[in-house]
């Protein structure tokens, strides 16, 4: 019965969380306030269900969540008028612009650090994971650096294209292989 009450109670709370920051996101001036209570109500219901029933009362709580963010998206989308405004002018930037060169040397750069290389960092990256979590079992070991490889290397990428001059891309690389390879050759002792 305990347990019931602790997902109930999560899924009412994940609801009245996502009321609060519809509440917080619509007002003129950003409120921090108003969103570290949403937010920090959010994590509290889910984990009161997740207390009570473990994966299936988060998932419970976060379907209350979904539902009445639903809702209030639904709401908003029939009342709102549509706007008569031309759409915005953008460019993708895909390909140069007229009268510019194609920068093949540069793009090329581009990809070996941002694909190869931070690939290579986050290996790295994931060998040291694995490393300093041997106490935990060699398995969980293993199961740790196979999920710290993709996750690194997609944050390391992301982070990387995001930089508008080559040098940064680079140091950006080139640390974490760094600092990967010195732990890894003193053993994980660092």
């Amino acid at each position: 019965m305990a347990a019931g009450l602790f997902v109930w109670s999560g899924a009412i709370g994940a609801a009245a969380a996502v009321l609060l920051l519809r509440m917080a996101w619509s007002r003129p001036r950003r409120s921090v306030t108003a969103n570290l209570a949403g937010w920090g109500l959010m994590t509290l219901a889910l984990a009161l269900a997740g207390r009570g029933a473990g994966a299936w009362g988060i998932s419970m709580a976060s379907l209350a969540a979904t539902a009445v963010a639903f809702v209030l998206l639904a709401q908003a989308a029939i009342v709102t008028p549509a706007r008569r405004a031309s759409p915005p002018v953008r460019r993708a930037n895909i390909m140069p612009a007229k009268g510019t060169g194609w920068r093949l040397p540069r793009r090329f750069a581009t990809f070996l650090l941002s694909v190869p290389c931070a690939a290579g960092a986050a290996v790295l990256i994931a060998l040291v994971v694995r490393q300093w979590s041997q106490a935990a079992g060699e398995a969980n070991a293993n199961v740790l650096a196979l999920y710290a490889m993709p996750i690194g290397w997609a944050v390391l990428m992301t982070v990387m294209l995001m930089q508008a001059r080559q040098s940064v891309r680079l140091v950006m690389v080139v640390i974490p292989i760094l600092v990967a390879a010195a732990i890894l050759w003193a053993g994980g002792r660092v």
